[in-house]
């Protein structure tokens, strides 16, 4: 734990600006189950995900939704995230894990075990 919050404490003074606490990964694409359907994601990270082709259903920030998250041809982890933003332009839905021991992190590790890149 004390390694997270010290690479976020570097992140932070490195780039000011930027509110993500952790490294992006496009690969492996996850996919998201939520409201019954299913959408991959642009990038991820152990503490959040954007989702792509979401139509808007009233998003609101700060919104808790139930979640499965996983790799497309994997087993689905349950996780309850939280809505950072939505952006009707673009169809992309950003939500935040809600700690460190998420289904996100989950899968990262499994992903190492599994020997599959994540980058």
């Amino acid at each position: 734990m004390a390694d997270v919050k010290s690479a976020a404490t570097r992140l932070e003074t490195a780039m000011p600006r930027e509110h993500r606490a952790f490294e992006r990964f496009r690969s492996p694409p996850l996919v998201v189950e939520l409201s019954d359907r299913t959408f991959g994601t642009v990038d991820w990270s152990v503490g959040g995900a954007l989702l792509a082709e979401v139509e808007n259903q009233g998003w609101r920030c700060g919104q808790s939704i139930d979640v499965r998250v996983g790799l497309p041809a994997g087993q689905r982890l349950p996780d309850q995230m939280i809505v950072v933003r939505y952006s009707p332009e673009t169809k992309h839905l950003a939500v935040r894990a809600r700690s460190h021991a998420s289904a996100l992190t989950q899968v990262k590790q499994a992903c190492e075990i599994a020997g599959i890149a994540v980058r």
